[in-house]
């Protein structure tokens, strides 16, 4: 299982929050948590191709790229330390390369 899944796994099982609907080739859900709403999926495709399904899922949703949140394992990382960045391009990971975000 990716590190991403299991952080979305994290976040939605004590919200109570069941992600079974398929939608631009991810499992997704919508909801809200207290009154801020929330958009999750996780991509059904390969781990390199999961721009063809979380970019126009926030494309769909009409959703800004500082409103999107990626989650993934980052090997250069000593294990359980995480890293927020912003602005991030997509160095040498192809699945970070959203070409297909207006389509």
């Amino acid at each position: 299982m990716q590190v991403g899944f299991e952080m979305i796994d994290a976040f939605t099982e004590p919200q109570g929050i069941e992600m079974n609907t398929v939608h631009c080739k991810a499992l997704f859900e919508q909801d809200f948590v207290d009154d801020a709403p929330v958009i999750l999926g996780k991509p059904q495709t390969y781990m390199n191709l999961s721009g063809e399904s979380i970019g126009p899922l926030a494309a769909y949703y009409k959703l800004p790229l500082n409103c999107v949140i990626v989650f993934h394992d980052d090997m250069t990382l000593p294990c359980g330390v995480m890293r927020l960045q912003d602005k991030r391009g997509h160095g040498s990971h192809n699945g970070y390369e959203w070409r297909n975000l207006a389509a």
